[in-house]
């Protein structure tokens, strides 16, 4: 009677430490993927910056072709800086364009800039 109370304690506590890892894992992914995110979104914000619109959309969409019609929307961020990032999140593409349909997975930042004129 008191084997089989140890294999189910056993197994209970092996099944329990395999769910901690696997959230632990995840959560160590989660992490790296919202900090790559930040990395990216100020090299973006950074290489506007600097007057390199050509670099800085790589950042962001690299190995298509762009079709930027706006050319004042780089020069909005010129002599910018990124001061800090506030926020990282999951985002769906739920509710947004279809553009937006084709993503598996999105991260949205608030960022805050400092703009000199």
């Amino acid at each position: 009677m008191l084997k089989p109370r140890i294999f189910i304690t056993i197994g209970l506590l092996l099944a329990g430490l395999t769910l901690f890892a696997v959230l632990e894992a995840y959560e160590k992914k989660t992490n790296v993927e919202k900090e790559q995110a930040s990395r990216v979104a100020i090299f973006f914000f950074n290489s506007l910056s600097n007057g390199d619109s050509a670099t800085a959309y790589k950042y962001v969409w690299s190995g298509e072709n762009l079709n930027i019609r706006n050319a004042e929307i780089p020069q909005i961020y010129k002599d910018s800086k990124v001061l800090e990032v506030l926020k990282v999140r999951y985002d769906s593409a739920k509710n947004r364009p279809d553009y937006y349909q084709q993503f598996y997975k999105m991260i949205s930042l608030t960022i805050k800039i400092k703009t000199v004129h």
